[in-house]
C-alpha cells in the first residue's frame, strides 16, 4: 500500500472541512431549537402550576387536583366535651309509660278488606319516655288474605322510615 500523496491529502482536508462546516451549522440550528423549546417548556410549566390561589383564575378552573383548604382557626387546647362536673342526661325508654296511644291500620294493604276481626299480628313501640309525648306504637295486623298491614303513627306517617325498630310482620 502507498501512502497517499499530497493532492490527496489536501483534499480530503477540504472535505472534512465542509463536513465539520455543515455539521457545525446543524449544531447551530438544533441549540437554537432547544432553546425554543426550554422556552416552550418553562411557559407549560409557568401555566400548569397557575391556580386560583396564585393568579387570577376562577376556583372552578382548578380541576379535580385542588389543595387541601387551609383553615385559619387555631386549636383551643381544650377537649371536646361537656364542662367538667355535669352530668349528661339522656331520654330513655320505660317499662310503664304514663299513656299509650295504638294506631291501628283501618283496611288491609293488600285486599282493601277489614281488619276488625283480624287476630293482632304484633306490636311495636316508636316512642316511649316520660318527659317527651305519650308513648306511641305501630300495629300489624293480618288479614284473611294472610297479607301483613302495618300502621304508623300519624307523627311518621310522611318519613320515609319511622325511627325505632322497624315492626316485622308475624
Amino acid at each position: 500500500m502507498s501512502s497517499p500523496t499530497y493532492e490527496q491529502l489536501a483534499e480530503l482536508v477540504a472535505l472534512q472541512a465542509e463536513e465539520i462546516a455543515r455539521l457545525k451549522a446543524h449544531i447551530a440550528r438544533q441549540d437554537v431549537r432547544i432553546a425554543e423549546q426550554d422556552a416552550r417548556i418553562a411557559e407549560l410549566e409557568r401555566q400548569l402550576a397557575a391556580n386560583a390561589r396564585n393568579s387570577s383564575k376562577p376556583p372552578s378552573s382548578d380541576g379535580l387536583g385542588k389543595p387541601a383548604p387551609k383553615s385559619l382557626r387555631t386549636k383551643s387546647g381544650r377537649k371536646p366535651a361537656g364542662q367538667t362536673g355535669r352530668k349528661g342526661e339522656t331520654l330513655r325508654q320505660v317499662s310503664d309509660p304514663d299513656e299509650v296511644i295504638r294506631h291501628e291500620p283501618a283496611c288491609c294493604k293488600g285486599c282493601g278488606g277489614g281488619l276488625s276481626a283480624a287476630p293482632e299480628a304484633g306490636i311495636a313501640g316508636v316512642r316511649c319516655s316520660r318527659r317527651a309525648s305519650p308513648a306511641s306504637g305501630s300495629t300489624c295486623r293480618r288479614s284473611a288474605s294472610g297479607s301483613p298491614s302495618i300502621s304508623w303513627s300519624p307523627v311518621f306517617a310522611d318519613a320515609a322510615r319511622p325511627p325505632g325498630p322497624r315492626p316485622r310482620p308475624v
